[in-house]
């Protein structure tokens, strides 16, 4: 675990002294919320995370699940759409730590609340709120 999350404390480094070009805009964790996937530099920073989530998810005890969990809305919260399919380990945590109500809300956004008109571009939008 101590690897992965030097690994993930790496990437956010580099991320936060990364110059702004055209293609990135500088502080990303405040200025890309909602769009880490559409950037490129963004994409090791979020494969580190999610390798330590899963070394998380190995250690078991609640804490470690709920560490996970935390993990994950924050990619969620960094990347909307959600391209690289956290949101299908959500609602397991949720359940394994009890908070069922906080599963089935999950579950109703993502399934009633992500119509075909909802705009994953626009982060003004209501965002995991039924």
């Amino acid at each position: 675990m101590k690897k992965t999350r030097n690994a993930l404390n790496a990437e956010v480094e580099e991320l936060n002294s990364k110059p702004e070009s055209w293609m990135f805009k500088a502080r990303p964790f405040e200025n890309s919320v909602g769009h880490f996937w559409g950037i490129f530099d963004t994409w090791d920073y979020m494969r580190a995370r999610y390798t330590h989530v899963e070394a998380l998810l190995e250690v078991q005890p609640r804490t470690a699940v709920a560490k996970a969990l935390e993990h994950l809305l924050d990619v969620l919260r960094l990347n909307h759409s959600d391209n690289i399919g956290v949101r299908d380990l959500i609602p397991s945590l949720y359940l394994r730590l009890g908070r069922d109500q906080d599963c089935y809300d999950f579950l109703k956004w993502w399934y009633i609340g992500t119509d075909s008109h909802y705009d994953w571009g626009n982060t003004s939008l209501p965002y995991l709120n039924i």
